[in-house]
This record gives C-alpha cells, sequence and structure tokens, in this order.
C-alpha cells in the first residue's frame, strides 16, 4: 500500500509539472506573438524613416487667355504723385511733364476686353487708346491706332501678363510705336498700364 500510495503520488506530481510547463510555454508563445504583433510596425516605421515619398503633385498656375480677359478691369484713382514715382522706376522721368500734361492726371482707367479687341477711356470719359491684340500663353501682343504726322502707321506693343484672381497686371516688354511730343511712347504705356493694377470689374 505504500509503494501503491508513493506511486500515485510521483504520477500525479508529474503530471502537475508537466501541466505548469504546458501553461508556461503556451503562455510565452503567446506574448511573444502579441509583441511582435506591437513591435513590427514599429521597426518598419524605424526602418522607412526618412526615405523619400512620392512626388509632390503641383499645379501649375493658370495662365491668361482671351476668355479669361474678357470683360471690363478698372484702376484706381492714378495721380501725377503715382505716374511720377513709376517713370521715375522705369528711368523715365524726363518724360513725366509731357505725360501728365496730356493725359491729364488724376484719373483712374477703364480697360475692355472684347474676343479680339481691347479699348481704354479715363475717368472723364475720353478714350486713350484702343485696337486689336492677340494673346500667347501669358504675352499681350497689342496693335493701336497709331499715327505719326497725322498719318496712320503700323505699331506694336507687346506686355507679359499676370493675372492673379481678378487682378490683372501688365510688363512692358517691347514697343516699336512713334513718339508722340518728342516723347518715347513707352511712357505713355509705363503711364497708362503700369502705374496701377486692374481689377475685374
Amino acid at each position: 500500500p505504500d509503494i501503491e500510495d508513493r506511486l500515485l503520488r510521483t504520477q500525479t506530481s508529474f503530471r502537475r509539472r508537466r501541466l505548469v510547463r504546458r501553461t508556461t510555454l503556451a503562455t510565452t508563445l503567446s506574448l511573444l506573438v502579441a509583441g511582435a504583433f506591437v513591435v513590427a510596425p514599429q521597426v518598419i516605421d524605424g526602418l522607412s524613416f526618412g526615405s523619400e515619398g512620392p512626388p509632390a503633385t503641383t499645379v501649375p498656375s493658370a495662365l491668361p487667355s482671351a476668355l479669361a480677359l474678357t470683360g471690363t478691369w478698372v484702376t484706381p484713382v492714378v495721380t501725377q504723385l503715382d505716374v511720377t514715382a513709376a517713370l521715375q522706376d522705369a528711368g523715365l522721368l524726363a518724360s513725366a511733364d509731357t505725360v501728365i500734361t496730356n493725359m491729364g492726371f488724376p484719373s483712374a482707367w477703364t480697360l475692355t476686353f472684347t474676343d479680339a479687341t481691347f479699348s481704354v477711356t479715363s475717368s472723364t470719359g475720353v478714350q486713350v487708346d484702343t485696337g486689336v491684340y492677340t494673346l500667347d500663353e501669358n504675352t499681350l501682343t497689342m496693335t493701336p491706332t497709331c499715327t505719326k504726322d497725322d498719318q496712320p502707321v503700323a505699331c506694336t506693343v507687346t506686355y507679359a501678363l499676370t493675372l492673379d484672381g481678378d487682378t490683372l497686371t501688365f510688363d512692358l516688354v517691347s514697343d516699336d510705336s512713334p513718339d508722340y511730343l518728342g516723347t518715347p511712347d513707352e511712357a505713355f504705356q509705363h503711364a497708362l498700364y503700369m502705374t496701377a493694377p486692374f481689377t475685374r470689374s
């Protein structure tokens, strides 16, 4: 009986130890698997740190078009001081008196584009420029009505345009128009188109 009792206790103890080992092993495996799920994303992120992502998508600025220009554009009131400052910046200060006397300031300008023609009038209602135009990307080529010695002559004025929302600005590129009263036509162009920005009306 003693022997049988000891054998039973030994077998029972062995079974318990084996059950404990299995339970411990299962718990350890579970912890390892859970840890792997937690650590793996961090390791992957760490390996990919500093790598270049896909290039940013850039949206090109919209260029002016005849359709975008069509309509009426106006400037704020331009004063003699404004014109003098603009001509000084352009190196045309010597022309300021002639330009101011003949164009009449203060004045606001109204510029109207159709799909092929343009015209500019002052705030007193006097038309100061008119003609036809073409547009190639942001380059505006204006063919105004020009005269020399009271005779019509061909002339072309080219501007680079910047259209920012409802604001239109001009930058003179070239001007082959004849002088007026001994004053370069570009001085009149600066006074008319480049002293103040135009805003869509």
